[in-house]
């Protein structure tokens, strides 16, 4: 199989499996691609000064740890962010 860059992939067995299902109205998919545009991780986006930045950070997050997202805030944001509690989907 070949993907968008004309290479060869191989498939796994989870995929082929993917690839032969059924859709929602019965017809099934002949071929699986992941669309995976370099762009996204590639291009890098400058923040536009003019609009305002803010960063809400919780401190009882179990997904992302504190320090991190404070340093992320801080270094690609330019903010010091406020400090809420709470976890990872505050109420």
């Amino acid at each position: 199989m070949t993907g968008c860059s004309g290479r060869r992939r191989r498939r796994s067995a989870g995929v082929d499996q993917t690839a032969l299902s059924a859709t929602n109205d019965g017809a099934t998919v002949g071929t699986l691609r992941s669309f995976v545009p370099a762009a996204v991780y590639s291009e890098v986006v400058r923040l536009a000064p003019e609009i305002p930045a803010v960063a809400v950070v919780p401190d009882g997050d179990r997904t992302l740890r504190t320090e991190w997202m404070i340093a992320a805030s801080r270094e690609r944001l330019g903010v010091e962010p406020i400090v809420v509690p709470g976890g990872h989907c505050p109420h």
